[in-house]
């Protein structure tokens, strides 16, 4: 108990240092970042600009502000805006690199500048986390102030390789889990998905277009082949105990 609550006054003390704390919280935390005064207000009558070639990532960024907001925000092309938030490539720092990108977040406007469309993604990311916390809800959420503070960032990535590896070889997940793992990384600016569909016993996943993968790969000389009408018998005694259902049934 005591270690507990040393450990607790540690995290209290670290948390309230100067240059440890900062606001607006991000993750990861850019690069560089200097807050100032105010805040732009996000309406339902705020238009969305894409500069050229940034049409995706404009709809991207509409239809995930939608889910939560409600608002119906349109996008329009153009190289340039007075008002509302604009994604452009336009003028973008080359030194940021293929995924770096600004974010200069003022009172009437938003402009997100990138050299690639992927440093353009980044950044719509880090506007997401500018908002409030609700602005994640899978449904609308009314009452709320979607207001982003003005700010100013400039960021890349420290590694060209950020990666997250997901093994479904022993532990099972559904394709709704799976693509809600993808947007969690993207939120975070992960880039690489190393998925381990199978373990190194065998290949035993079948792939239309590899088919040797699983004809050659999925053997080994100590396998062993057990008749269907031997398995479907293991199905049923698990079905008729309803311990062992509910165990078949879990993700492990």
């Amino acid at each position: 108990m005591k270690s507990c609550f040393i450990a607790a006054q540690v995290v209290f003390l670290l948390a309230t240092m100067p240059g440890i704390a900062e606001s607006p919280a991000l993750i990861p935390r850019p690069q560089k970042m200097e807050a100032r005064d105010g805040f732009f207000a996000l309406l339902p009558g705020t238009k969305i600009t894409a500069g050229p070639g940034s049409r995706a990532t404009a709809i991207f960024l509409a239809r995930r502000l939608k889910t939560s907001t409600g608002y119906p925000l349109t996008v329009d092309g153009g190289a340039s805006a007075n008002a509302g938030i604009l994604l452009t490539t336009n003028s973008a720092d080359a030194a940021l690199g293929a995924e770096g990108y600004t974010l200069a977040a003022a009172t009437n406007l938003i402009v997100i500048r990138a050299p690639t469309q992927a440093g353009l993604f980044y950044g719509a990311q880090t506007l997401l986390q500018l908002l409030p916390p609700e602005i994640f809800s899978p449904s609308v959420v009314t009452n709320v102030d979607w207001n982003i503070p003005c700010v100013r960032i400039r960021d890349w990535p420290r590694f060209k390789w950020r990666g997250l590896m997901l093994d479904v070889s022993r532990h099972f997940f559904d394709k709704a889990e799976v693509e809600q793992i993808l947007d969690e990384m993207a939120l975070h600016k992960l880039n690489v998905f190393h998925w381990h569909l199978t373990d190194d016993q065998g290949w035993r996943i079948e792939i239309k277009k590899y088919p040797r993968l699983a004809r050659i790969s999925a053997w080994r000389a100590s396998s062993a082949i057990q008749p269907p009408r031997e398995s479907l018998k293991v199905a049923e005694a698990l079905n008729a105990h309803p311990a062992w259902a509910a165990v078949a049934s879990s993700k492990f």
